[in-house]
């Protein structure tokens, strides 16, 4: 699934999370890229990290959020994402949670999948895989089950380890990949 939506209800968004133009990838059922979830409403660390940006398939700048959360609850200023074009192969859209937009397009030929991010400056992509996924790194490409991961315009990718939530207080560990680009980056996502 993709998120080009705004942070709604815009009365009362305190259930949501700095995710603008989040995207989850599934396989016959799988879950291959993931939504890390949360697995607490408690105010402290554990619940704000689970909200941020950098915790969700998107992009993060300056380790910043693009919509302001705290407490356990509570968000304010709201990133506001607008859909510039939408058909059966493509959908581009952006958000206003940075400094600059930041614009995302998702187009699918030949079934592979293109992600591009653009953002006016260096920027962190971060995309996280399902706990049963154990990501293999050959060349800068990054390998998962049937599919293969590879970008173009990014400095070396790492990958980090990060806690995926199985329900109210449980988690267990699993990976993610972040990648440091500058101005944009495309991610394509193909099966092998």
């Amino acid at each position: 699934y993709i998120d080009v939506g705004s942070i709604e209800p815009k009365h009362q968004p305190g259930h949501a999370h700095a995710d603008n133009l989040n995207f989850c990838l599934f396989n016959n059922g799988k879950r291959i890229i993931v939504d890390p979830g949360i697995s607490t409403y408690e105010v402290g660390t554990r619940r704000t990290r689970e909200r941020s940006t950098y915790m969700h398939n998107t992009v993060s700048v300056d380790g910043q959020n693009s919509s302001e959360i705290w407490s356990s609850f509570r968000c304010g200023k709201k990133a506001k994402t607008k859909v510039i074009e939408c058909s059966e192969a493509k959908i581009i859209a952006q958000h206003n949670g940075y400094k600059h937009l930041h614009r995302r397009s998702f187009s699918i030929k030949n079934e592979s999948l293109t992600i591009t991010d653009k953002y006016p400056g260096s920027a962190d992509l971060c995309i996280h895989f399902h706990p049963r996924i154990e990501p293999l790194v050959v060349n800068e490409k990054v390998y998962l089950d049937t599919f293969e991961l590879s970008f173009d315009k990014a400095e070396p990718l790492r990958i980090e380890e990060y806690d995926y939530a199985l329900g109210y207080n449980k988690c267990t560990p699993a990976k993610k990949v972040v990648i440091t680009f500058t101005d944009s980056i495309s991610t394509n996502i193909r099966g092998v």
